[in-house]
């Protein structure tokens, strides 16, 4: 997911990042959107499968509990609304930082996450993290830092083609720390509404996620962002539109930065990537459900090392893409795994991850023992 989004937004560009933001959205809202809508044209003729109750309103979906007949529903739409503002919130920053953030960056960027899910975990669900827990964050903040800053220890000259820029850096790692708080309420909806739907969730928040970018369209007159005049967003859109379709706009000609070349591979890349990122959220949905946001994080980070070789294999990510590996991406690299090896298997959170019993993790904190 990681690898595909770095090419993909560097081949749209930053003057369609937005553009791009918005047609995945849809993507999802009609992917999901069908899907409920399938499952509740099957349900219809029974209103009891395999112990479920399902209701017509698709937001309270309720769950019967066959020993006691007590029925969990669904959270209330304001709370799937709020995390739908999270997750745009995120993938809006996200998505403005990526073209001139390196690919190796964004990778061990994206754990971030793991620190600020059991920082947000501590304040709002009142989860302790143990001591080898902390001490598995601290490496992983340690080599993201060291990940972040390989332009100045470096230069520029292995980004892979991208033109790495310090702000798009920082917003990216803004965006995580979004994205960890939308983790960490998703846990809370799963934990307190019992019939909380998983698809239902993803179906609220890509819709959400939709309409929040409406309103943050105009940003793109930053010349930063685009440096588009108002007017002028429209025909970008469609331009967009016309791009994912593999075709080259010519208008308008005037922008600071000038319109990408566009062909077959910008439609293969769209597909592939709205077909893996989706089912990468709806799987994270599933695990955050089943496990926690705190697993959540650490289980994605299991792909860091794969991402880290794929994206300086010329043969994988074309040569125009592939980056220069640094010893600095090296300690780097070696310092969030080993980080994810200390939250694993040596933290109490990491051994209830991995099915082994450890009850007193589960307990609230009460204070100081």
């Amino acid at each position: 997911d990681i690898v595909l989004g770095a090419i993909l937004f560097d081949r749209f560009t930053e003057v369609y990042a937005q553009y791009l933001n918005q047609a995945t959205a849809l993507v999802y809202c009609i992917a999901s959107s069908s899907f409920l809508f399938y499952r509740w044209l099957a349900q219809r003729p029974s209103q009891q499968f395999n112990n479920r109750v399902a209701t017509a309103d698709i937001g309270h979906a309720c769950v019967a509990d066959g020993e006691e007949g007590s029925c969990h529903r669904g959270a209330p739409w304001s709370l799937l609304v709020v995390v739908g503002i999270l997750n745009g919130s995120s993938n809006f920053l996200l998505a403005i930082a990526q073209p001139h953030t390196p690919g190796l960056t964004q990778s061990l960027l994206s754990l971030l996450g793991v620190p600020f899910v059991m920082a947000l975990s501590f304040l709002f669900l009142h989860r302790r993290p143990s001591a080898w827990a902390l001490v598995g964050a601290g490496l992983i903040v340690v080599g993201t830092v060291i990940s972040g800053l390989r332009a100045v220890l470096n230069g520029s000259s292995g980004d892979g083609g991208i033109s790495a820029l310090w702000y798009s850096v920082v917003l990216f790692a803004c965006g995580q720390v979004v994205l960890a708080g939308e983790k960490v309420l998703e846990e809370h909806v799963f934990g307190n509404f019992l019939g909380q739907d998983t698809m239902v969730m993803f179906c609220w928040t890509m819709w959400v996620q939709f309409f929040l970018y409406l309103p943050l369209l105009p940003t793109q007159t930053l010349d930063e962002l685009g440096g588009l005049q108002i007017s002028e967003i429209p025909q970008v859109i469609l331009d967009g539109v016309r791009c994912t379709l593999g075709m080259t706009s010519a208008e308008p000609s005037d922008l600071p930065h000038a319109l990408p070349a566009c062909d077959l591979s910008n439609t293969l890349l769209f597909l592939s990537y709205v077909t893996v990122d989706m089912s990468c959220y709806f799987c994270g949905l599933y695990v955050i459900k089943k496990r926690g946001a705190n697993l959540m994080v650490i289980a994605s980070s299991l792909a860091l090392p794969l991402q880290q070789v794929v994206f300086c294999l010329p043969f994988l990510v074309t040569k125009q893409y592939a980056e220069k590996l640094y010893l600095s991406d090296g300690v780097a690299l070696l310092l969030v795994s080993l980080g994810y090896y200390v939250y694993q298997w040596l933290s109490t959170e990491g051994k209830i991850g991995r099915a082994v019993e450890h009850p007193k993790l589960l307990e609230p904190m009460h204070g100081p023992e």
